[in-house]
């Protein structure tokens, strides 16, 4: 049987709405040392209109522990704007040394910003 996520990593609190989320500095690290092992857990095809569509994200990738979920655009992180696979890497670089990241994207036709802090 599979971890639960929470399990897997702890210290990780979702963002939403109006909802600043937490991600532990530790899988940060571990994000900027293999972006491309995260980047595998996921599908992103290009959107109508820009951004980045999840067509594909596994429940236990870091965008998935965080709150971004299937069908989901991502348009910027961390005001890099996102409209490839290159761009996405370089949106995590983003987060090398910073303590706060952002990630805007499109929801069901709605923009919204998620918030996280990074501890």
């Amino acid at each position: 049987p599979k971890t639960p996520p929470k399990e897997t990593h702890p210290g990780i609190e979702p963002a939403s709405e109006g909802v600043e989320g937490v991600v532990p500095r530790e899988l940060v690290d571990k994000l900027l040392m293999d972006p491309y092992g995260e980047i595998a857990k996921m599908r992103m095809v290009p959107a109508e209109g820009g951004g980045m569509q999840l067509a594909r994200i596994d429940p236990d990738s870091v965008l998935g522990l965080v709150g971004v979920q299937k069908n989901d655009i991502i348009k910027a992180v961390n005001g890099v704007q996102i409209s490839n696979l290159s761009d996405a890497k370089n949106a995590v670089n983003s987060m090398m040394s910073g303590t706060r990241f952002d990630v805007k994207v499109e929801r069901s036709g709605k923009p919204l910003e998620l918030k996280y802090q990074v501890k």
